[in-house]
């Protein structure tokens, strides 16, 4: 421990002498002559013109001089400000200026005069920065054109990447700025997440992207009645149905009935009735495709003497209705059959509409048999003589007796 004070000691008393010697190598300056005291506070160098005396790491003038001081800041700093400071003669240190370089810069000069028993002690101050790039992604291309800006402190840049630089500890305001038809997704490098509004502080070299994507506009599907719809080949099962387009796609739509229904219209965002059809996305829009239940006919013929009950009895029925029918023969007559879009020979049946149809019924009378017995000798005369009647034919009957008989009724 004894030879460490010691050798400690040593080293001392050598760099005292050092300084002595290289004192008393400098030329002192003459009586009258005021001192400046150049002190770089940060990183950078400050040289003046002309030098002077330099005594002491102090440059001495004869009063009246006029020096310009340039300071050169080191790289990634700037010089920001000057303090000018004055102590005359047997008195203390004052501040009698400070100089604002705006904007700071690499290099700054400033020019002092010397007065007679004023001593001088200019203070350059040197300030780190740092530089922030930003980005947009993607960049721009033929088929979209602008996707968004970047407002910087409330500018926008020329292009991208953008750089700027800043001093150390200063807040920066970035602001995502999505151009038409685009949307702003996220930040990320220095700046994360969704909100398009952030900022940073510059603390180190920094770099920012702002992610956009082209925004897409909904289509919304809704149906009224029975019925979907084909869009661009998809055919959803419930409704209302979205899609998502980008700006000015078209989309290709076909509406498709139920069977016993009928398209009858597009509505809202889209008019008309052509179908398929398409509609351009230079918005959010919606669609409705309406459909109706088909109104069908039934004809109800007659063949013979009779009648037919329908129930329901109506002009028009819908796709799947139940219609009851009854066929009731006039006197004389029966029913023998149905025709059309009905068969059977039950009197009763159920016709279910899935179309237009026509049933028939069919009657027919029934068949008599006309037995003449004769007493006595002679003959009848039957007019029309056949084997069989219907109900209501009319028969001639002339009696014709034999020699020495006559008709007595």
């Amino acid at each position: 421990m004894v030879e460490m004070v010691k050798k400690g000691r040593w080293v001392a008393i050598f760099l005292l002498f050092a300084v002595a010697l290289a004192s008393a190598a400098q030329e002192a300056p003459p009586p009258g002559h005021v001192g400046i005291t150049i002190v770089p506070d940060g990183e950078g160098t400050v040289v003046p013109d002309p030098e002077g005396i330099v005594y002491l790491g102090i440059h001495w003038y004869a009063p009246g001089t006029t020096v310009a001081l340039t300071a050169d800041a080191a790289d990634g700093w700037w010089i920001t400000r000057w303090t000018v400071e004055e102590r005359p003669e047997g008195g203390d240190w004052a501040v009698v200026d400070e100089i604002s370089v705006d904007p700071p810069a690499d290099a700054d000069t400033i020019e002092i005069t010397t007065r007679e028993g004023v001593d001088v002690r200019v203070t350059a101050h040197f300030q780190r920065y740092w530089t922030l790039t930003v980005n947009v992604d993607p960049v721009d291309d033929s088929e979209f054109f602008a996707h968004g800006d970047v407002r910087v402190n409330g500018e926008i840049p020329a292009s991208y990447p953008a750089t700027y630089q800043f001093l150390e500890g200063t807040p920066v305001a970035l602001e995502a700025v999505p151009n038409a038809t685009w949307d702003f997704v996220e930040w990320t490098g220095d700046l994360t997440g969704t909100d398009p509004e952030g900022s940073v502080v510059m603390d180190e070299d920094k770099e920012v992207t702002a992610h956009f994507s082209i925004h897409l506009y909904t289509l919304e599907i809704h149906v009224d009645g029975c019925g979907k719809v084909d869009v661009d080949g998809v055919i959803p099962e419930e409704y209302p149905a979205s899609f998502a387009y980008h700006y000015m796609e078209e989309a290709q739509l076909e509406a498709l009935p139920c069977v016993g229904w009928h398209f009858s219209g597009w509505s809202s965002d889209l008019e008309g009735e052509e179908n398929p059809t398409s509609i351009v996305m230079d918005s959010d829009k919606t669609v409705v495709a309406s459909f109706s239940r088909d109104q069908y006919t039934l004809t109800v013929n007659i063949e013979g003497q009779g009648s037919v009950t329908v129930d329901p009895d109506q002009p028009t029925y819908l796709y799947g209705d139940e219609v009851d029918l009854h066929a009731e023969p006039a006197t004389g007559w029966y029913f023998d059959h149905w025709g059309g879009y009905a068969d059977g020979t039950a009197p009763g049946g159920t016709v279910i509409t899935d179309g237009h149809k026509t049933v028939t019924a069919v009657f027919l009378p029934y068949e008599y048999t006309l037995t003449i017995d004769i007493v006595g000798e002679g003959s009848v005369q039957v007019f029309p003589d056949q084997d069989t009647y219907h109900y209501g034919d009319t028969v001639q009957l002339t009696a014709i007796p034999a020699d020495c008989y006559k008709f007595v009724g």
